[in-house]
């Protein structure tokens, strides 16, 4: 787990903030990735929940769906350009995560409506 990444997790849980997983990897890894960090997840759209996949926005308004929040109460974060573009597309403020990242180049050119390097900037953020 990311340094930090354990306190922001710690505050979602306390505050119950509702957080899910949109992913375009297959729902028994996401479950299994879940399972292993204790992740206060209540939804998670995988690869096989909705087509098309991001970077088309169908798994995001699944998320806002099981969810039952409007896109306008929702941030999400990503570390990938398609996150980025499915967000946007969905009505969502998106957020680029650039810590692990592959694509900071591609990211960094993206139209994310914020970037943060560090997991606890998430905090200021959701607060």
């Amino acid at each position: 787990m990311y340094d930090g990444m354990a306190e922001v997790l710690d505050i979602i849980r306390r505050h119950n903030i509702p957080c899910s997983i949109v992913s375009t990897s297959p729902r028994p890894y996401i479950e299994k990735i879940v399972a292993h960090y204790n992740l206060p997840i209540q939804h998670i759209v995988s690869y096989h929940d909705a087509k098309p996949i991001k970077p088309h926005p169908a798994q995001m308004l699944k998320a806002l769906e099981m969810m039952g929040l409007p896109a306008n109460k929702v941030i999400s974060f990503g570390d990938r350009v398609i996150d980025i573009d499915a967000s946007n597309a969905a009505g969502i403020e998106s957020v680029a995560c650039f810590w692990g990242t592959k694509e900071k180049g591609e990211l960094l050119r993206s139209q994310y409506s914020h970037a943060i390097i560090y997991p606890k900037e998430i905090l200021t953020l959701i607060r």
